[in-house]
């Protein structure tokens, strides 16, 4: 997450770059803006870094969450004895005898 106050640098380096050295319309024409552009690309420019902070202390403050939880978080443990499953709730097999009653109404009728 480093990567946002690289950011923020890297923004604070172009407005100064901007608003310092850039050269003015007097001086240099065809490099250079007017005052006003400058001020605006500029202030452009800060409102970047200013975004790029916050979002790395919001990604800081998530980061400081997560792990809060992940300690705060105990696993389940294991059983210590291991038990044979409860054959009454197993219903991979039928048992023989233990067919479905025969639905009440009429019968299909008899092949002959």
């Amino acid at each position: 997450m480093n990567v946002y106050l690289f950011f923020a640098f890297f923004w604070v380096v172009v407005s100064l770059v901007i608003l310092i050295f850039l050269p003015d319309v007097a001086d240099i024409p065809f490099i250079a803006i007017s005052p006003q552009l400058r001020m605006w690309a500029g202030g452009f420019a800060w409102v970047l870094a200013g975004w790029n902070i916050v979002r790395w202390r919001m990604a800081r403050i998530r980061r400081q969450v997560d792990e809060e939880a992940r300690q705060a978080y105990t696993p389940v443990r294991p059983r210590r004895h291991h038990e044979p499953p409860n054959p009454d709730f197993d219903f991979s097999d039928p048992k023989p005898g233990d067919r479905p009653p025969n639905p009440p109404g009429p019968r299909p009728p008899a092949s002959s």
